[in-house]
């Protein structure tokens, strides 16, 4: 997790915690319009979209249904046999 201690001193987190809380909430709007001009929130959301038909393909199903009823060697084993 990350915490402004491990970066800044004692002194630097006294003028962090005085910035007015109308400079923070502009330079959040700055920074939140960089990353949405980068399209970082919309391949966020379209990670998230494979990740769950990952999650649900016939393949992860099956390979954690032989784990569940087998145990994780037996699954490992029967991969390693198909794919090398």
């Amino acid at each position: 997790m990350f915490s402004w201690r491990s970066i800044c001193t004692p002194c630097q987190q006294r003028d962090i915690a005085k910035t007015p809380v109308d400079n923070l909430a502009i330079l959040k709007q700055a920074t939140s319009n960089f990353y949405e001009n980068m399209g970082l929130f919309a391949s966020g959301a379209q990670a998230a979209e494979l990740d769950a038909l990952f999650h649900q393909s016939e393949s992860f199903v099956r390979f954690f249904t032989k784990v569940a009823e087998e145990g994780v060697q037996a699954a490992l084993a029967d991969r390693k046999a198909r794919f090398g």
